[in-house]
């Protein structure tokens, strides 16, 4: 009956059945692709957490916490500039004086204080020194915000390592336990620490971290960003700089600024499975380059999932031209179609823009596989009624409308080529 029904049907009939047959068998394969895709990718991820954008998140945290360790230890209030920061006037000459000679951080500090101030009321001889105080503060209030935010997602505690005296956010006896030396294996809840050691002097003298298989790497990196100073408008890479201004008098003047940081500290910042978790699917602390979104793509990109979309594009494209140069001759008329008429230039054209077209449906597996696709309407919408798996139906419909498109090319690229062959047999 099927027989007969197919031998009766037309040649446009013919085609779209086999068009849809190969179009569908196309898409179900690929979609039965997605758990590998997932899986190859997990292998590949780079987690953020041991990026040194996150560890200097670290970092910068521990000038802010020292300072609550300071303040409980010496039950005294202390201010960010008392702790780190040191001002030396070392006198003025006149202006173009060769002994006086500016350095780059100079011109940057002395930008940072025209910028703050009004065009029309230029910084003033004595408010110098203020305006210096004023540059580190606001950098200490972006240290501030990065910090709050840190240990909203992380447990902390810090050790003063003369008096004993501590300060954390959560278990202190579990976090003491890992500060004082013991291991990852005695206290299982942690999958990831950092633990970081200032000296007398303020600099950093020891440092270990966990973080499974990555532990090495992670601890390498974790060293090396100790060798860093955070205060980045009197970077010079030293913890003293010589800083020259000239005045509107037309003298130049010389300040010393010295820099420290904590002493006498051990601090840990420590995740356990769950916290790893919701950081990874928070944006608060990944708004750089390496933010988590972003990982997640590049972790598709080098499980080679681009590379198998190319692979299905090509056999889509491979099959319109076949349709048209084989399956043609029993009646399958697909150029019969206007769509597949098209000029070979225009078709040329598409075809270079659909290189594109693999990445944009990798993020889009991404996003679909780890719910940043419409996050607002799927935890407010398609979850409470479960039909989260639309998603998936979404996804297919696009494979499937992007292997119609490269059928397509396929088609007028050998429709065009047999154009060519039958006016060359006529011409002949």
């Amino acid at each position: 009956m099927l027989v007969t029904k197919w031998k009766n049907s037309s040649p446009k009939a013919k085609s779209v059945t086999v068009m849809l047959v190969i179009l569908l068998s196309l898409t179900l394969c690929l979609m039965a692709f997605l758990p590998f895709f997932q899986t190859r990718a997990a292998s590949e991820f780079s987690t953020p957490l041991t990026e040194m954008s996150f560890i200097e998140q670290l970092y910068q945290s521990n000038y802010i916490q020292y300072k609550y360790l300071k303040e409980k230890t010496d039950q005294k209030n202390w201010s960010y500039s008392d702790l780190y920061l040191t001002i030396d006037y070392l006198g003025s000459r006149e202006s173009g004086d060769p002994e006086f000679s500016a350095s780059s951080a100079t011109y940057q500090i002395a930008d940072r204080i025209s910028s703050d101030a009004s065009s029309d009321t230029p910084v003033s001889d004595g408010d110098l020194e203020e305006a210096l105080y004023n540059v580190f503060l606001s950098q200490i209030d972006e240290m501030k915000a990065g910090a709050e935010k840190l240990t909203q997602y992380v447990d902390y505690c810090a050790q003063d390592t003369a008096s004993g005296t501590q300060i954390g956010n959560s278990s202190v006896s579990e976090l003491t336990a890992l500060l004082n030396g013991q291991t990852s294996t005695e206290h299982p809840s942690y999958i990831y620490y950092a633990v970081i050691e200032y000296d007398a002097a303020g600099h950093v003298s020891s440092c270990r971290a966990y973080f499974g298989d990555e532990s090495d790497s992670f601890l390498k990196k974790l060293e090396t960003a100790g060798r860093e100073q955070y205060f980045q408008q009197f970077s010079d890479d030293s913890d003293s700089l010589l800083l020259d201004f000239d005045s509107d008098s037309g003298q130049t003047y010389r300040y010393r600024v010295s820099l420290s940081g904590p002493s006498n500290m051990r601090i840990i910042y420590a995740i356990t499975q769950q916290q790893y978790q919701k950081i990874l699917s928070s944006r608060d602390l990944f708004m750089s380059d390496t933010n988590y979104d972003s990982l997640q793509y590049q972790s598709y990109c080098a499980a080679g999932v681009p590379h198998v979309l190319i692979g299905f594009f090509a056999a889509a494209f491979l099959f319109g031209g076949f349709m048209v140069l084989l399956f043609e001759k029993r009646g399958y008329c697909i150029r019969s179609f206007s769509i597949c008429q098209l000029p070979i230039e225009i078709a040329a054209v598409l075809l270079c823009l659909f290189f594109q077209v693999p990445y944009f449906l990798t993020r889009l597996i991404c996003g679909v596989q780890h719910g940043q696709l419409f996050p607002n309407l799927t935890k407010h919408v398609l979850s409470p009624l479960h039909l989260s798996g639309t998603l998936y139906l979404f996804l297919a419909i696009i494979f499937f409308l992007c292997f119609f498109a490269a059928f397509l090319l396929g088609t007028i690229a050998a429709g065009s080529l047999r154009s060519k062959q039958e006016f060359a047999s006529t011409a002949c």
